[in-house]
């Protein structure tokens, strides 16, 4: 998973945490549309071990801040 995070961020990707298996955030992310979220944050958000697992998804926060558009 580290990896992919670091992906996201040198490709100056703003990522949040998704509820599993869905596509609806974790934690309050409006903030997020105009601020990047730290490499700190993604340890925290998307930290796991053995004794407490954190299954989150990965989202991309779209529009000016990371330079996407999505059409569905």
């Amino acid at each position: 998973m580290r990896k992919f995070l670091e992906f996201y961020r040198d490709n100056k990707l703003n990522i949040i945490p998704l509820r599993a298996n869905e596509k609806v955030a974790s934690i309050a992310w409006k903030n997020y549309q105009e601020n990047m979220s730290t490499a700190e944050e993604h340890a925290r958000w998307f930290a796991h071990d053995d004794t407490s697992p954190t299954h989150l998804n990965v989202g991309i926060v779209t529009g000016s801040i990371s330079g996407v558009i999505v059409l569905d």
